[in-house]
């Protein structure tokens, strides 16, 4: 339902204004009232990850203690 896509639309812009400085998985899930890890991968992170408006810090160990996710700035 539309209802749906604008929610989530709503939510993807929330995390792109809130990780112009990188941000942890938790305070993201935090922002967006997310309190599963799956859910919100699944729903909000990965496809947000795929679509390249956001990436990690430490790309190269996608389970790392210390990874945060940062907006990608379009020039």
């Amino acid at each position: 339902s539309d209802q749906v896509s604008d929610q989530v639309s709503d939510q993807v812009n929330q995390i792109l204004e809130f990780c112009m400085e990188p941000k942890s998985l938790l305070d993201i899930m935090e922002l967006t009232n997310y309190n599963s890890r799956g859910h919100f991968r699944e729903k909000l992170l990965n496809p947000m990850l795929e679509r390249g408006l956001l990436k990690r810090t430490n790309p190269d160990s996608p389970h790392a203690p210390n990874q945060k996710y940062v907006t990608i700035k379009k020039d």
